[in-house]
């Protein structure tokens, strides 16, 4: 299915560009610019960066090349378990790429993020390497990049973790123009190959970057009728609209927003009237916020903005009477492995991993 190959990265040199330049998609740097790993390895890439709470975190991964064979015919083969292969599980829906305001420049551009077990990789990430990036963003977070060379380190991470089961948790595009070009070639045998930058750090450890993508729905209908409706299935119950900077880091319930007004979701009825509170470890850890709603939306004129901060989504609100928005919580990493090892894909823009790894530092494999 896949193996993860050493490579030599083309990277962005940060001494000889403005921070601005290295963070910008859209930045194309002249050669001088440009540093070139001439001897192919593996990169152990770390974060260090102040998590929603303020605590200080660290995360580490490895960067290769992974490579796929032509066995499929759609990128469903990635997401599917067949008895002759492991499983490679899809978090949620890449979603309509007409449609998506995510989807960009971007999406070309920089790793695939994957995820594995602990037990698959926690050992690789202890090795040492040659330094040879070192930056904090404007965000304060702090990159460093190793370079791996040595032979017998690289046979090691290459038995590690070829053809084992991974999460895709950002890079969804990028894997699927990957398979698609694999899928739309002539030639077509055992050796057909396409290939894209990785990183692979553990679900354990991203867990400290799951940010939520928040809803705005801008409905074809009065929103208090919709809120009426809401109220045969979920326990709402009426609050002040939140303030910008603590609503996102303390939700302890997915919240409803409407022009004056915010409703916190704290209970699911089922049919029988029974109430399944959503602070519930229980409900968390099988359910994700950015569910709730679609049930009741299915037969109602509607479209979708997503948003990353609370402000976005009350500025969105206030602009246009017919809107509704949520603010969801983040997705919790039991619902994250939930979903991808029952196949059970999440909402399209239901998680965002941040910080991410600056694409910068690995534009490309060298050809040299």
């Amino acid at each position: 299915m896949h193996e993860l190959k050493p490579l030599s990265l083309v990277r962005i040199e940060p001494l000889e560009v403005e921070l601005t330049q290295l963070e910008d998609p859209y930045f194309i740097p002249k050669p001088f610019q440009l540093t070139i790993d001439a001897e192919p390895g593996f990169y152990l890439y770390e974060m260090n960066f102040l998590d929603t709470a303020g605590l200080p975190r660290r995360l580490r991964g490895i960067v290769g090349k992974l490579e796929i064979n032509a066995q499929s015919d759609t990128l469903d083969h990635l997401r599917h378990t067949e008895a002759e292969t492991e499983p490679h599980a899809l978090l949620h829906h890449p979603g309509n790429d007409k449609d998506d305001p995510f989807n960009d420049h971007r999406d070309t551009w920089g790793p695939v993020w994957l995820l594995v077990g602990e037990d698959r990789i926690a050992s690789l990430l202890n090795f040492e390497g040659q330094l040879v990036a070192n930056v904090t963003d404007s965000n304060g977070i702090h990159h460093r990049m190793y370079h791996i060379y040595q032979s017998g380190i690289i046979a090691l991470i290459e038995e590690a973790l070829s053809h084992q089961p991974m999460t895709i948790a950002d890079g969804h595009h990028r894997l699927r123009r990957a398979v698609n070009g694999l899928n739309t070639s002539k030639k077509r045998s055992p050796d057909d190959r396409s290939e894209v930058i990785a990183f692979i750090s553990t679900i354990e450890t991203a867990e400290q970057c799951i940010r939520p993508i928040h809803r705005c729905y801008h409905l074809h209908g009065d929103p208090a009728t919709f809120l009426a409706q809401l109220s045969e299935h979920f326990r709402l119950t009426e609050q002040s609209l939140p303030t910008l900077d603590s609503a996102s880091r303390s939700l302890i319930a997915p919240t409803l927003i409407t022009k004056d007004r915010a409703y916190q979701i704290e209970a699911v009825r089922s049919e029988d009237g029974s109430e399944t509170e959503t602070a519930a470890p229980d409900w968390i850890a099988s359910n994700a916020d950015s569910e709730l709603l679609s049930p009741h939306l299915k037969n109602l004129g509607h479209h979708i903005e997503y948003h990353l901060t609370v402000e976005d989504v009350l500025r969105s609100v206030a602009a246009e009477s017919s809107a509704i928005g949520l603010l969801c919580r983040g997705v919790s990493i039991e619902r994250f492995k939930s979903a991808a090892e029952d196949e059970h894909l999440l909402p399209p823009k239901s998680i965002l991993f941040a910080p991410k790894p600056l694409a910068a530092l690995m534009l490309q494999e060298s050809k040299i």
